[in-house]
């Protein structure tokens, strides 16, 4: 799955600024479809949420100096899934002060 990210792209010279998207890193984590990918809020850093066919929920954590760099810091399976399930939906909490 290829991770397309927008990239704000000044003129030489001046003028207005322009966001483009380019491709910047392709997850490779996956044998069955991503049903849903999430990005962390900001205050928790460049990480993102994606859940599987395969009833797994995994956690990517980005470098922000390489876009190209994607690391899976945790896999787990949800409560209920299993052997003909899946994950369809991942949702950060935005709230600074609620604990994990």
């Amino acid at each position: 799955y290829r991770l397309v990210a927008g990239v704000e792209k000044k003129p030489p010279g001046g003028g207005e600024s322009q966001v483009k998207f380019q491709s910047v890193a392709t997850l490779v984590d996956f044998q069955k479809a991503v049903t849903c990918m999430h990005f962390a809020p900001s205050h928790l850093g460049l990480q993102l949420a994606t859940c599987c066919n395969d009833g797994r929920l995994r956690l990517h954590k980005g470098d922000p100096t390489n876009l190209n760099m994607w690391t899976v810091v945790g896999e787990f399976e949800p409560d209920g899934t299993g052997f003909g399930s899946y994950v369809n939906c991942v949702s950060w909490n935005k709230s600074r002060v609620d604990g994990p």
